[in-house]
């Protein structure tokens, strides 16, 4: 009769479950980034990307008040930078592309308030009721956020660069939520996790290209750049399609280096 390390008797199931184990302990591949250093390095991410996605979500839901978008913009674009590019195009502009406007950035800054929740596994673990009704609240904001955007920018003033690189990713980004939320209410929790996490970069990718431009054009380009259209119109398009591109890479990085493999 075998014994286990305590002296109990062990039964022909559990030695078979031991042997199981030990065989995907073997199988399992090492991770290439020692556990501690991993878990700091991620836990890290989430605490600056948590930090600011509230502070951009705090920012976009007050926006829909002239007064308030005027202040905070006006410090960091420049007074005639924002009355070129803001308060003629969405303020001054149509009840139609006001409203568009609103729709857009107050349930988009609910998504940044809400989605890093998503990622917290205490919650999911804990209360995952909230988890749920979290991230459908979450996800109905990037839907209603998304159409109501696609106007604007089909009469956007911003060039045809930008046009494209918003309606491409724009659309990507609709997918991903259904997908997302498909994969949840099938209990594929793995695809949920990939799909949530690729939405996510691209939803986060709207305040990261803003800082990304913002280094960019302090680099290479004059104070003024804004003000004029064909530089202007440039600096967009790398706005766009350079930090929604690399904020892409990220994600897939990310996922490729935390996803369990096993031999």
């Amino acid at each position: 009769v075998q014994r286990s390390a305590v002296g109990f008797p062990r039964t022909a199931q559990h030695s078979k479950a031991l042997a199981d184990g030990q065989t995907r302990d073997k199988n399992q591949t090492p991770s290439l980034i020692m556990p501690s250093l991993k878990a700091i390095i991620l836990t890290t991410l989430y605490v600056l990307m948590s930090a600011a996605a509230v502070h951009f979500g705090l920012y976009a839901v007050r926006i829909w008040h002239e007064p308030t978008h005027r202040a905070l913009s006006a410090d960091t674009l420049g007074e005639a930078a924002y009355e070129l590019w803001f308060y003629s195009s969405y303020h001054n502009s149509s009840l139609y592309r006001y409203a568009s406007f609103c729709m857009h950035v107050v349930p988009g800054g609910i998504t940044f308030l809400l989605f890093p929740l998503q990622f917290l596994r205490p919650l999911r673990l804990r209360f995952p009721a909230v988890h749920r009704w979290t991230g459908r609240v979450a996800l109905l904001a990037v839907v209603v956020s998304i159409l109501a955007v696609f106007p604007l920018f089909w009469q956007s003033l911003m060039g045809i660069n930008c046009i494209a690189a918003a309606s491409f990713f724009g659309v990507l980004t609709l997918l991903y939520t259904v997908l997302a939320y498909r994969s949840a209410r099938e209990k594929r929790f793995a695809d949920h996790r990939e799909h949530t996490i690729r939405l996510w970069a691209l939803l986060f990718g709207v305040f990261y290209m803003r800082v990304l431009i913002g280094v960019i054009g302090a680099m290479l380009y004059p104070a003024n750049a804004l003000l004029h259209k064909p530089t202007a119109h440039e600096l967009f398009s790398l706005e766009f399609w350079l930090g929604w591109c690399t904020a892409s890479a990220f994600a897939e990085l990310y996922i490729f280096a935390t996803r369990p493999v096993t031999a």
